[in-house]
């Protein structure tokens, strides 16, 4: 079990607090709650009647209100029903939540509206703390600890998918041979202003015992068993200096049977649907800002037999962050074998998913035009590449190392041996006999 103390916990809240982004706690006895997993997108999917998902809401909530009900800086103890809940909770932590969540069909509770037992989902909201708290004690006495809980603001939950031509599938079956390339050019008026081409794709995952497995899905477009279809991308304006705008793409990949001597590492794998949302600002750099699998999958690692359900949702912020998937105007991105984006389920297991032989470009033109000419759509990638491997691989810096290295010893090993000094003087039994200095 996992103590928490409450003065602690509010402290960290306060510290952490920032105004980019709607604050939130959350805390559960039945699923293991970590900093970025799972998210909320698949504490919502997996909720059941069972084990519930409740939203305590109140108007622009902040940590300080938590802050202030845990009585974090008094030596009174907190009678708040929500913070003694969390405090009893075996898993809390605190959050930010960058943008609205859809929430299909909560059950509503509020002063009027009373709580109906076995439902899934429950949003209970009132127009101030005090008022949520009574709520939320009498909504817990029902529930008891076998709720996970989210303590956040009005605007986090959003009952209308406004989002859902963000998160919806590709619209076409997969049908198309690898690799996938989107948009699929056939004639000059389907051109599109952004690009994107990927190989292959790298799963890597961690067993219970700690064992770490990986499997490779690639092609090399002879598979007839591999296919992939997309949605139409959306790809900003062809200048960026006006505001910040955004590029998605969305595909869907059918991986059919392994094939000898590319896959490696699986025996089954269900069709994998991901999407990806890139923003750029007004300075003129672009990067990856979210990363959703729109539909889950499974997967069978081949060394185990073990078989990994991944519920859809997006992927832990932290790993996108890391993935470094960035560029400026202008140019495109490429990767042989990225950082891995990790995606949480219910039962806390994590896969990686690695983009393998990837090249993007948010803003597909041709900018070598002279000044005054129009642009043209581009159904290819420029020459202006910026590389996940920078200028010199790990490789190349080995090498470089290596050499220098033994250069170094050449050299220090010529000027030993150059300064060493032959006799000038020799011994002749008719001249007098030589006396060496000891200084000499």
């Amino acid at each position: 079990f996992v103590q928490f103390s409450m003065k602690s916990i509010a402290a960290l809240l306060l510290l952490f607090a920032s105004s980019l982004a709607y604050d939130a706690v959350i805390f559960s006895s039945t699923i293991k709650i970590k900093k970025d997993a799972p998210v909320l997108t698949s504490l919502i999917a997996s909720a059941s009647a069972e084990s519930p998902f409740v939203f305590f809401v109140n108007p622009d909530f902040v940590l300080g209100q938590f802050s202030k009900a845990a009585a974090a800086y008094s030596t009174k103890k907190s009678d708040s029903a929500i913070v003694n809940a969390a405090k009893a909770a075996k898993y809390a932590e605190s959050r930010f939540v960058p943008s609205a969540v859809h929430v299909p069909s909560p059950s509503p509770v509020s002063v009027s509206s009373p709580l109906e037992k076995g439902q899934s989902i429950y949003l209970v909201s009132a127009e101030n703390w005090s008022s949520l708290d009574k709520l939320a004690a009498e909504v817990l006495a029902v529930l008891g600890d076998t709720a996970t809980v989210v303590v956040t603001s009005n605007d986090v939950v959003s009952t209308q998918n406004v989002r859902v031509k963000r998160v919806a599938a590709a619209d076409a079956l997969p049908d198309t041979p690898f690799p996938v390339v989107i948009p699929k050019v056939e004639n000059e008026e389907e051109r599109k202003s952004c690009l994107f081409y990927l190989e292959g794709l790298t799963f890597v995952y961690k067993t219970a015992e700690g064992k770490y497995l990986s499997a490779k899905l690639r092609d090399d477009g002879t598979s007839p068993s591999k296919k992939y279809g997309y949605s139409e991308p959306v790809c900003p304006d062809e200048t960026a200096n006006e505001k910040d705008q955004i590029a998605t793409f969305s595909f869907s990949i059918a991986p059919g049977s392994p094939v000898e001597k590319m896959d490696e590492g699986w025996s089954t794998m269900s069709t994998i649907s991901m999407q990806l949302e890139f923003r750029s600002d007004t300075s003129g750099w672009w990067s990856l800002k979210e990363a959703r699998l729109t539909e889950g999958f499974d997967i069978t690692f081949s060394a185990t037999s073990e078989k990994v359900s991944v519920d859809a949702g997006e992927a832990m912020k932290t790993s996108i962050d890391y993935i470094g998937i960035n560029s400026v105007f202008g140019y495109s991105w490429n990767c042989w074998d990225s950082q891995a984006l990790f995606f949480g389920g219910r039962e806390g297991k994590q896969i990686g998913v690695s983009l393998h032989g990837v090249q993007i470009a948010v803003y597909g033109k041709d900018y070598s035009a002279k000044e005054g000419k129009s642009l043209a759509t581009m159904s290819y990638f420029g020459s202006k590449v910026d590389s996940c491997t920078g200028t010199f691989s790990i490789g190349s810096w080995m090498g470089i190392i290596t050499g220098l290295v033994l250069i170094s010893v050449f050299i220090f090993g010529f000027l030993m041996l150059n300064s060493v000094q032959t006799l000038d003087r020799y011994d002749d039994p008719k001249q007098k006999q030589i006396l060496i200095n000891v200084r000499e």
